[in-house]
């Protein structure tokens, strides 16, 4: 049985300017008479989990609680891994008639990368890259995809 916290002890980590609306519809409501003041971090002092409110006098807008940043650290781990174990193996060809070889890889960002002498070999090239590096190199984006995601959950 999972028991969950009811986050009744906050501390706050810091209080900023007012930036933005900080709900997420459909979990916390918008309240714009909260809006134009400050803005804090808040932290369950039980869990770790934390959120932003907006306050402006009595007027509050919350976002939803989110994970410690122990748990989202381990989460962008988790994502990077996944980017690691499904970045594609380069490939490598080479023309028959001189042999003249290119390479296409992935570069760190998860780019397509392309060595080839000239613009039409490269287009040439693409149009030949084998089935499974490019099924590989969709669930490359999709990994760098859910990692840019976990990395933005930190901010």
């Amino acid at each position: 049985m999972t028991q969950t916290c009811a986050h009744s002890k906050t501390r706050t980590l810091s209080t900023e300017g007012f930036a933005r609306d900080v709900s997420v519809h459909p979990y916390t409501e918008s309240n714009p008479a909260a809006h134009g003041n400050i803005t804090e971090r808040v932290e369950c002092t039980a869990c770790g989990a934390r959120r932003l409110e907006n306050i402006n006098g009595r007027h509050v807008e919350v976002s939803p609680w989110r994970g410690s940043y122990a748990e989202r650290d381990a989460a962008v781990q988790r994502a990077r891994d996944a980017v690691r174990s499904t970045r594609p193996t380069p490939v490598t060809f080479t023309r028959a008639s001189d042999g003249e070889t290119a390479t296409v890889s992935v570069d760190t960002e998860g780019r397509l990368v392309v060595d080839a002498p000239t613009f039409a070999a490269r287009k040439a090239i693409l149009g030949a890259l084998p089935v499974d590096f490019a099924e590989a190199y969709e669930a490359h984006s999709a990994a760098m995809n859910a990692l840019r995601a976990a990395e933005g959950e930190l901010s």
